[in-house]
């Protein structure tokens, strides 16, 4: 299918979400030396950007967030930079934490990287993603071409559009504080096992960060789902039609650069890269971690990498070398 997470989701996933988006967004060869695409026989279509740019190597920018009616929902606490590339059809994720501590572009002020899209819903409301976007490729070294973004309700229509997923769970999550809409609690429980998974309770699962490492587990959880939702598309036979009609549903809880007119293209390259590899890397903490914890001024607990606050040569070369091995 179309499995934005973008694969977009593609979401955002979202994984956060964005799986979905992600891992169908990849057009297939055989369309790359036409001038034009005939769909089913009888109209033939200019091909559009996107496909010019999936036959090269890509990068995204997958953004989760809560939405409304949720606290904060503009607060982009799932950030993944996604690689794909052409000659493998392989793709790697790299998670962002929300607690890095980065300079807002074009001024001379600090904030955390999860607050950069609510800056630019205030700053640049026709293109809210520009001060994030802007920053990731700051950090990454990549430019970014497609960007998705997705709302916890729209995750959750994207979970349960593929009838849920089995998530085997790793280790017990109690998390008496999760928060649900209009800044009430919902107390999220779950034993180790397997366990089947609507949308919402998925979305749960993959939000939750009452844990000892707190983001860093939910980042752990975010990669897992990406990675189910992407075998449980794979099983899935979806029409043309359905993804237009999810790409519809999804309004107002999507937010990308990829149009609904790429949605044909997308649909092609479902089974040719069904066998593709994903791998995941978060930028952490810890010794072999790239992140250093500490303070700010007025003592916020933040992220900044070990070379200096706003040095990210570490993080580049870092990334590099994880794109080199694909």
């Amino acid at each position: 299918m179309v499995r934005f997470f973008l694969k977009a989701f593609l979401l955002s996933l979202t994984a956060i979400g964005f799986s979905w988006f992600f891992e169908g967004a990849f057009y297939t060869f055989h369309y790359s030396r036409a001038d034009a695409v005939t769909i089913s026989g009888t109209i033939d279509l200019p091909r559009p950007a996107i496909v010019e740019n999936l036959l090269k190597d890509t990068n995204f920018l997958l953004l989760g967030m809560a939405g409304k009616p949720y606290p904060a929902p503009y607060l982009t606490d799932t950030i993944i930079v996604g690689s794909f590339r052409a000659n493998t059809g392989d793709i790697t994720l790299t998670s962002v934490p929300r607690d890095l501590f980065v300079k807002v572009s074009g001024g001379s002020n600090f904030a955390r990287i999860n607050s950069l899209y609510e800056i630019g819903k205030s700053f640049a409301p026709l293109e809210p993603e520009t001060f994030i976007k802007e920053k990731v490729e700051e950090i990454s070294g990549l430019p970014i071409e497609y960007y998705a973004a997705i709302d916890v309700e729209g995750l959750e229509k994207v979970v349960d559009f593929f009838g849920g997923v089995d998530i085997e769970v790793k280790k017990p999550i109690a998390d008496p504080f999760y928060p649900g809409p209009n800044y009430s609690y919902e107390p999220f429980y779950l034993e180790t096992g397997t366990h089947h998974l609507g949308g919402h309770d998925a979305v749960r699962f993959a939000r939750s960060r009452y844990a000892p490492r707190g983001d860093f587990e939910r980042i752990a959880r975010q990669q897992q789902l990406i990675n189910v939702l992407k075998e449980k598309i794979g099983e899935k036979d979806i029409s043309l039609e359905q993804s237009v009609e999810l790409f519809r549903e999804l309004d107002g809880h999507l937010f990308t650069n990829i149009t609904i007119k790429d949605l044909p293209f997308l649909l092609t390259s479902l089974f040719t890269f069904q066998e593709s590899e994903i791998q995941s890397f978060t930028l952490d903490i810890g010794p072999q971690g790239l992140l250093q914890e500490s303070r700010s001024e007025i003592g916020a607990y933040i992220l900044s990498p070990k070379a200096g606050l706003e040095n990210y040569t570490e993080i580049q070369k870092f990334i590099s070398e994880k794109l080199m091995k694909l």
